[in-house]
């Protein structure tokens, strides 16, 4: 989540948002989660709802969703270079530094 929380900082005024999904545990158990693992970045807790929505089955899984609601990109795993590679598939680039 680290580099998540990096890249949201990167994208403020992109008119992006970057946001987490939860998909087992209730806004109690998300609001310990940040505040030990100083997360900055939204998470979702109604997250089983969103999941079935997209159709994520594990985690962790990443999306890029369009304005209209459009997955551009999706990809499984919590490595960078999978960030990385599934920018380039939504067809943007990963802005420096936020990777890393």
């Amino acid at each position: 989540m680290p580099q998540l929380d990096r890249l949201r900082a990167r994208l403020r005024g992109e008119n992006a948002e970057v946001l987490a999904v939860c998909i087992n545990g209730n806004a109690g158990q998300v609001a310990a989660f940040r505040k030990e693992h100083g997360v900055t970045l939204p998470i979702v807790a109604s997250g089983s709802r969103v999941a079935a929505m997209y159709g994520v089955d594990r985690v962790p899984t990443s999306l890029i969703v369009d304005q209209t609601g459009r997955i551009v990109a999706r990809w499984q795993g919590a490595r960078d270079d999978l960030l990385r590679r599934g920018f380039k598939a939504g067809g943007m680039d990963l802005p420096a530094g936020a990777g890393r």
